[in-house]
C-alpha cells in the first residue's frame, strides 16, 4: 500500500471517529484497503495498455513519414527525369521546325525564281512577237507584263507590287507615257510594268 493511500486512509479513520459516526473494524479497513489495491492494480494496467498503444502509434507513424520521405524523394527524381525529357524533346522539335522553315523557305525562293524567269521570258516572246514591250518614253525596247489596275488602286500600290523587279513608279509612267507630273489612273486601265 503506498503512503499516499495510507494518509488517506488514517484521515478517514480519524474523523470517524472523532465524529463517532463511524465504527470501522480492522476487517472493513482491510477490505478496503483491498478494493483500493485492486482499483489501484487496474488502473495501472489500463496506463500500460494505453501507453503501449500511444507507442505502437508512434512506431505506425514514423514508418508512415519515412514512407513518405521516399515517396518524395522518389517524385522528385521522377520530376527531373521528366523535365530532361521535355526539354529533349522540345529541343528537337524546335531543331526540326527550324530546318522544315529553312527548307521550305529555300524551295519558295527557288520557285519564285524560277517563276520569275518564266514569266520574264513569256514576255519576251510576247514583245518580240507583238512589239508591245516597246516603251515610247525613251525609245528602249524593255522586257515586262501587263498589270490591270483595281478598284482603289495608286501608282505606289502597282510599283510595291512589284518592287522586286526594281520598278520604279516613274518607270510605269514613262513606259505608259503617263506625265511626270500626273498620278492620275483609272480602274480596268492596262499598264505595262517594266522589269529590269
Amino acid at each position: 500500500m503506498t503512503v499516499y493511500l495510507k494518509a488517506v486512509l488514517a484521515l478517514i479513520l480519524t474523523g470517524c471517529f472523532l465524529s463517532g459516526g463511524c465504527v470501522t473494524t480492522r476487517r472493513e479497513f482491510e477490505d478496503a484497503t483491498a478494493v483500493s489495491a485492486a482499483a489501484n492494480k487496474r488502473t495501472k494496467k489500463e496506463l500500460e495498455r494505453l501507453f503501449q498503444r500511444v507507442d505502437n502509434l508512434e512506431y505506425r507513424l514514423a514508418q508512415q513519414q519515412e514512407t513518405l520521405a521516399d515517396l518524395k524523394a522518389f517524385l522528385s527524381k521522377i520530376d527531373g527525369k521528366i523535365d530532361q525529357k521535355n526539354s529533349a524533346v522540345f529541343e528537337r522539335l524546335s531543331k526540326q521546325i527550324a530546318q522544315a522553315q529553312r527548307s521550305n523557305n529555300e524551295s519558295f525562293k527557288k520557285l519564285r525564281r524560277e517563276i520569275n524567269a518564266k514569266i520574264q521570258e513569256i514576255n519576251r516572246l510576247l514583245g518580240s512577237l507583238s512589239n508591245a514591250g516597246t516603251s515610247s518614253g525613251g525609245g528602249e525596247y524593255q522586257t515586262g507584263f501587263t498589270h490591270v489596275v483595281a478598284e482603289n488602286e495608286s501608282l505606289w500600290k502597282i510599283q510595291r507590287k512589284y518592287s522586286e523587279y526594281g520598278v520604279t513608279v516613274d518607270d510605269i509612267k514613262r513606259a505608259n507615257n503617263i506625265p511626270q507630273d500626273s498620278n492620275v489612273i483609272r480602274a480596268g486601265q492596262e499598264l505595262f510594268i517594266p522589269t529590269k
